[in-house]
């Protein structure tokens, strides 16, 4: 038998993992257990690394309210980076609401300063739908010229 440390050759596939013995006497099914258990452990941290970077690269902020009251005090910025919904429950907008996705809501929607504010921007289109409830400021800022808003209801707008 042969004396050794246990060291990988990280620059093969991990199925080809080499061991090299030196210095030190370890039996064999000590250093293939030692081999699996660091593979082990090496893969769990390079499946978690993944699924973060996936998570990450991919996500978008998104808000969603099933039944919640929310209330935007004045001087008060929400900016979501997804889709905005208000599926149940009461919105108050007395601030600003920006959306690079969709805004959907088919719940309550109102104000109480008539200074609400809902910015549409981004690069990709979207859907507008209020339920009908009046809007005191809407902004279309969409950074592309071919990105759209389509409208899912009635909007109404009472100052712009």
């Amino acid at each position: 038998m042969e004396a050794g440390i246990v060291e990988y050759d990280r620059n093969f596939h991990q199925n080809s993992v080499t061991l090299y013995q030196k210095m030190v006497n370890l039996p064999p099914a000590l250093a293939k257990t030692l081999n699996l258990i660091d593979n082990q452990l090496f893969m769990k941290k390079l499946c978690v690394a993944a699924l973060l970077f996936i998570g990450i690269h991919n996500s978008k902020g998104q808000f969603i309210n099933n039944g919640a009251t929310v209330t935007v005090q004045p001087g008060g910025y929400i900016f979501c980076a997804g889709s905005f919904s208000n599926n149940q429950g009461t919105l108050t907008n007395n601030g600003r609401i920006e959306v690079q996705g969709n805004f959907l809501n088919t719940a309550t929607y109102s104000t109480t300063t008539n200074d609400d504010s809902l910015i549409l921007s981004g690069s990709a289109n979207s859907t507008l739908n209020n339920a009908s409830a009046p809007i005191s400021y809407l902004t279309i800022n969409k950074s592309t010229v071919s990105a759209e808003v389509k409208l899912a209801s009635s909007v109404i707008v009472n100052r712009r």
